[in-house]
């Protein structure tokens, strides 16, 4: 018996399963997408008119992995560049806000092989020794290489036959014309979204080499910045090891593409969270709207830097666009949680956090902000249980358990955390204002302000919510953390008592 050969046909597209192609009906040119975008978009065809929450996409797409849902998101933004719609269109998949995505195009189903009039689809990936050897670099001591192998060798990673193929970046402000880059670049990005320092070293080495093969693939640069630009962020690295690095990677992208959003989006980043130079963040993120309104970082980075400066309101407000334009993502929950907390709003604070952790409590960031919040609130077992469910490092979490054991009267034990932290401080990067607020809780002032003063040296980055920070709530009176915060040069408004 022969086996039915599904076709699922829309718009000016057409969805081979069992090639497992998207092609474009009218030349035959297949369109390149990686396996777990082929995956999403197939689901989503196949329960057509129909609402799927996020939760029953990322069951179906990872049935076997534990994913972050950035990825899926991020699955659906490269959909919509592949059939030429942006997100606010909803030609073909539709976002219903706070409950999922949903394919709304006409679709005829068919069997290829019961018409003559069926195009001839050959399978369109290669296996993986087709894949180009790893790139060399400067930066090669990043990439885990046995890592990276082991997901060439599992199939994750996937090159098409025809490099002629098109992909959804050729026609892309910073874009290729190269599939393979792209597909080199689309697996970065999925590693990238999982936020964890071994993945981060494989986004490094997949961007490095979709760099190689395309030297002027402009988003491929701006994106290896990113990489950079998350490890000085959460304290991976060092900030001189980071943020140098990501710089570079940057401007080489606005170089090559002037009009890059993404670009101006991490730029402004940098100087943010590097160069303390505000209103040069400010320029960065007011540019890259301007280029792209789309463009949802850009936002968030903008509504952070006016939290910083005590303009919630302001914040709150670029917050919102942000979440518009992704709202599915549980990430902006946590955020509008994170100003609300550091405006001293609490209960607002802890209402984002757990309807956040509710949706999807996978993300150790969301956890370790409740986690804060119930530490500064007095229930500090509730504080510790949140801690012990985020593994890896996350801006300023080597200072979570030592304040908490502090603030909880258990000092023989906190200072057994800090020389802990103090002795991992000489293996690997510790922000110093991670110390600085475990001192702080127990009292020292003197060792709190000193540590303070060296991340001001060294660029920590999360200097710019030290003079909101309620872990440096004791030193408010003291004239050399009034020194210092006006040193930070970011807060408008005075210090609460």
């Amino acid at each position: 018996m022969t086996e039915k050969r599904t076709i699922f046909e829309f718009s000016a597209f057409a969805l081979e399963v069992h090639g497992r192609r998207l092609i474009r009906r009218e030349t035959g040119q297949p369109i390149t997408l990686t396996a777990k975008v082929f995956d999403t978009l197939l689901y989503l065809v196949e329960h057509r008119g129909e609402v799927q929450s996020k939760e029953t996409l990322l069951r179906a797409i990872w049935p076997e992995l534990v994913v972050e849902e950035n990825n899926l998101t991020q699955n659906i933004s490269t959909l919509r560049q592949a059939l030429g719609e942006t997100p606010s269109e909803n030609r073909y998949i539709a976002t219903v806000a706070r409950r999922g995505y949903q394919f709304v195009a006409a679709v005829i189903e068919r069997d290829a092989l019961a018409t003559a009039a069926a195009p001839s689809l050959a399978p369109a990936t290669a296996p993986a020794d087709a894949i180009p050897p790893a790139v060399r670099s400067r930066r090669s001591i990043w990439v885990g290489t046995t890592a990276l192998a082991i997901l060439l060798a599992a199939g994750v990673f996937l090159v098409p036959r025809h490099e002629a193929a098109v992909n959804p970046l050729s026609a892309v402000v910073g874009g290729t014309q190269d599939s393979a880059a792209y597909l080199l670049y689309s697996n970065g990005r999925f590693a990238l979204g999982q936020s964890n320092e071994a993945s981060i070293q494989l986004a490094i080495g997949y961007f490095e080499q979709a760099i190689a093969r395309d030297p002027r693939f402009a988003l491929a640069h701006s994106r290896l910045a990113d990489c950079y630009l998350i490890m000085g962020i959460f304290g991976m690295r060092s900030p001189a090891d980071t943020f140098p690095r990501a710089r570079d990677s940057v401007l080489e992208a606005l170089q090559l593409e002037p009009a890059l959003a993404n670009g101006y989006a991490t730029l402004g980043h940098i100087k943010l969270q590097y160069d303390r130079d505000w209103d040069g963040a400010e320029a960065d993120f007011n540019r890259a709207i301007e280029l792209d309104p789309s463009v949802p970082e850009s936002h968030l980075y903008r509504g952070a830097l006016a939290s910083m400066r005590g303009d919630l309101a302001r914040g709150l407000e670029d917050l919102k666009a942000a979440q518009q334009l992704e709202p599915l993502l549980t990430l902006y929950k946590t955020r509008r949680g994170s100003m609300l907390y550091f405006a001293r709003r609490y209960a607002e604070a802890e209402q984002q956090f757990t309807e956040s952790l509710a949706l999807d409590d996978r993300p150790g960031i969301a956890h370790r902000a409740l986690g804060r919040l119930y530490l500064h609130t007095g229930r500090y077992e509730q504080a510790l249980a949140e801690f012990a469910k985020s593994h890896g490092v996350t801006p300023g979490s080597y200072a979570d358990v030592g304040q908490t054991l502090a603030m909880a009267g258990r000092r023989t034990e906190a200072l057994v955390e800090l020389d802990r932290v103090l002795e991992l401080s000489k293996e690997r990067y510790v922000s110093p204002v991670d110390i600085a607020a475990i001192y702080a809780s127990l009292g020292d002032a003197d060792n709190a302000i000193r540590c303070l003063e060296q991340g001001l040296d060294q660029r920590a980055s999360t200097l710019g919510f030290v003079p909101q920070n309620p872990s440096f709530d004791s030193l408010h009176r003291d004239p050399r953390f009034i020194s210092l915060v006006e040193r930070i040069g970011v807060l408008k408004r005075p210090l609460t008592p």
